[in-house]
């Protein structure tokens, strides 16, 4: 962590694999998330995106640290991946008892929208919006959301 430094991501994403490698624990696992966020900084994003997945895939790790590393994935690939694919792979983290709930819905709204379902969007951020357990920035972006939607 130490050689996290701007221009020197790669450097330290390195040696956290190393660190991920050699430990079994719950090191492990936030050496690969923090690995996979230096990589994306780093302009890896591709490598990024592949680690995140491969976290998301290991039934070894944590549901918990599994549904973050999906949610992160889905993030890194908003912009270029398709958002019907990607609704529906944040699909199992929008139920009501998903500590990524909030998070997963935000996304899902914007991946709506950018898909042209504006209606379904609007729904989407008026829940999160009226919703009191939305954390207040998300709750001010879904309110910012539904003024572009028309509502």
């Amino acid at each position: 962590l130490a050689q996290s430094r701007p221009g020197a991501e790669a450097i330290a994403a390195d040696a956290l694999a190393l660190v991920a490698q050699q430990t079994g624990s719950g090191y492990a696992i936030l050496a690969r998330l923090r690995e996979a966020a230096l990589r994306a900084e780093a302009g890896e994003g591709e490598r990024a995106i592949a680690i995140y997945d491969a976290i998301a895939a290991d039934d070894g790790v944590a549901p918990m640290f599994r549904e973050l590393a999906l949610l992160l994935s889905v993030m890194h690939q908003m912009e270029a991946a398709g958002p019907a694919e990607l609704i529906e792979r944040l699909a199992p983290l929008t139920a009501a008892d998903n500590p990524w709930r909030h998070s997963a819905l935000e996304a899902t709204g914007v991946l709506t929208f950018r898909s042209g379902a504006r209606a379904r969007a609007r729904e989407i951020f008026t829940g999160l919006a009226d919703d009191a357990t939305t954390p207040r920035g998300m709750r001010a972006r879904a309110a910012e959301m539904l003024a572009i939607l028309g509502e």
